[in-house]
């Protein structure tokens, strides 16, 4: 379980899942894991973490500090 920053507890399928949907709402989106982090209210290790197993699964690409849709 990931504790956000609002105190709320996901699973890590529940926070992959809101990462997708985030990317996939707005195609253009561009982040680097500290804005991640701060977006979606998790800590920049697990935001990270989470980054890496979406270009692990060919969903995001990463493009020098950016991750972006493949």
């Amino acid at each position: 379980m990931l504790l956000d920053r609002r105190c709320r507890f996901l699973s890590r399928d529940e926070a992959l899942h809101r990462i997708r949907a985030d990317y996939l709402e707005l195609p253009g989106l561009r982040l680097t894991a500290p804005q991640a982090a701060r977006l979606w209210g998790l800590a920049l290790e697990t935001a990270s973490d989470l980054l890496e197993e979406l270009v692990a699964r060919k969903f995001l690409v990463r493009l020098d500090e950016q991750y972006c849709l493949r």
